[in-house]
């Protein structure tokens, strides 16, 4: 009987806790959630204009235009039964990584024909101008359209005025313009060099 009114005494205590931890908590709660909210606090004034940051075409390498010279030009060599003129560059920054996963566009300018900039390959006048890549190079190959003969050189001193450059875009580029190249024609010269922000 004793035990009885022992266990019976520890419970009542124990549920008398409980209920003033309850009522506690209500309390506490009821007063948090009240009240108005107080007036807002006048705005501070403007900071100094942070650093400048980096340019989203950072990573993207961009040669200038660069005239081809006649003396660069390769003796005719035959590539798969095809005779062609090399014209070899070395570009340091063509790596593996770039072969791999990157995006090489090659072009072209002729200043007789005003403001027309051409993507390699392309077919002028009965010949093929294109280009192949390796390590720390672009080659730019020159044959005849119906793969016989020399199709000869060009390039200044002896016939000047036409132009080569270059658009490296790491795949590595951290930035939206980069993922968004394949909604640019990148047959248009001046298209990429806008979304990259190139100079022309």
């Amino acid at each position: 009987m004793k035990r009885t009114l022992t266990n019976f005494k520890y419970l009542r205590a124990r549920m008398k806790f409980l209920l003033h931890l309850i009522i506690l908590t209500m309390t506490l709660l009821s007063i948090s959630c009240s009240g108005d909210d107080g007036r807002d606090g006048i705005d501070g004034e403007t900071g100094p204009q942070g650093p400048a940051g980096q340019d989203g075409n950072a990573n993207v390498i961009s040669t200038d235009w660069v005239e081809f010279q006649s003396a660069v030009w390769e003796d005719l060599v035959d590539e798969f039964e095809v005779p062609t003129r090399n014209y070899p560059v070395s570009v340091p920054e063509i790596t593996q990584e770039i072969l791999d996963s990157g995006t090489i566009l090659v072009y072209t300018k002729f200043s007789g024909i005003l403001g027309e900039v051409f993507q390699l390959p392309i077919l002028a006048q009965n010949q093929v101008l294109r280009y192949s890549t390796g390590i720390s190079r672009i080659t730019i190959k020159y044959s005849n359209l119906n793969s016989i003969g020399d199709p000869g050189t060009f390039g200044a001193p002896d016939s000047g005025n036409t132009f080569y450059r270059f658009i490296i875009i790491p795949s590595t580029t951290s930035t939206t313009a980069s993922l968004d190249l394949e909604r640019v024609d990148t047959n248009n010269f001046y298209a990429v060099a806008t979304h990259f922000g190139l100079a022309y």
